[in-house]
């Protein structure tokens, strides 16, 4: 099953020989990298310290420096996802945990590569963790670190592939260079209703990998359940007069699926496609259940079987 936006990475040039050529952001402390350079971890515009922002040309700060900022920052506002090994007893960032800790030491069935930074491997983890563990081990997953890509609904901030090749399910997750950027930028604030506020880094990793549990779906033959899916938020293959083309940031979708304009979708995204509609139902089953509930309890329902294992 393939999302809406695979067509534009692969007119981008997206390959694996890109990743290899391009992956790796942490860069050398002894080498000085300036701003627009592959290895940058800041694009000319970014904000810079003092109200300033990032020119090209100049040095650039180390991703170190700018992941303690961001998860400092992400901390104070209640954002960080619980349970993440990186602070002290006084809940101020440890810089040795956050240098020694290693995604392996948490036992998931997933694997992770080498060259991604820390604080992205540490927000991907905890969301794994959250995952039914029987469902993660079926997804077959690798964790990469992706290159810096410009375009498409601004820069990526994470992506998933699928394979059903020789008959064997497998999937990468895919983390792009501006991932930090997103930890403390909050969905949902916290507040004295809800003790943890949510990022935008949580979010459409959880929407990621709702992409890839749908193609699981379709892959172990669950075609009922994806059919229910489908048929009950309104998608048609009809250019029926009274279906619209999914929309998203001003942009149609490029799938062959319409929607009913009079069906009440969770988010905006929701309404761009079928694989976006599950992934987004599948996001906020994980971080927002009660809105999920409220909003469409049916659809909530048919998320639960799946994510329960009771197709």
């Amino acid at each position: 099953m393939i999302s809406p936006h695979r067509s534009r990475e692969k007119e981008i040039g997206f390959s694996s020989n890109t990743l290899k050529k391009t992956s790796r952001l942490v860069h050398d402390p002894g080498m000085r990298v300036r701003v627009g350079d592959d290895l940058s971890p800041v694009i000319p515009g970014d904000p810079a310290p003092g109200g300033k922002t990032y020119r090209a040309g100049q040095y650039a700060p180390h991703v170190d420096d700018l992941a303690i900022s961001t998860f400092s920052s992400a901390e104070t506002a209640g954002i960080l996802p619980s349970g993440l090994p990186i602070f002290d007893e006084e809940g101020n960032i440890d810089k040795d945990k956050l240098d020694n800790w290693n995604p392996s030491m948490e036992g998931l069935p997933v694997s992770f590569a080498d060259d991604i930074p820390v604080y992205s491997s540490l927000v991907v983890t905890s969301v794994l963790k959250q995952l039914d563990e029987e469902m993660l081990s079926s997804l077959n997953l690798s964790i990469m670190q992706a290159p810096r890509v410009m375009g498409d609904f601004g820069n990526y901030i994470v992506s998933s592939r699928t394979s059903g090749e020789n008959r064997r399910f497998s999937s990468v997750f895919y983390v792009y260079p501006d991932f930090y950027k997103f930890i403390d930028k909050p969905v949902v604030p916290k507040t004295p209703k809800r003790e943890s506020g949510l990022s935008i880094s949580t979010f459409m990793t959880f929407h990621s990998l709702g992409h890839v549990v749908f193609s699981k779906l379709s892959f172990d033959g669950h075609i009922n359940e994806v059919a229910i899916f489908v048929g009950g938020s309104g998608w048609t293959k009809s250019a029926r007069a009274d279906h619209d083309k999914g929309m998203f940031m001003g942009r149609k979708s490029t799938s062959a699926w319409y929607r009913n304009s009079s069906h009440r979708f969770l988010t905006e995204l929701s309404k761009y496609s079928p694989l976006d509609d599950f992934a987004q139902a599948f996001a906020l089953y994980y971080t927002s259940s009660d809105y999920f509930q409220k909003v469409d309890p049916e659809k909530y329902n048919i998320v639960h079987k799946i994510v329960t294992r009771q197709v």
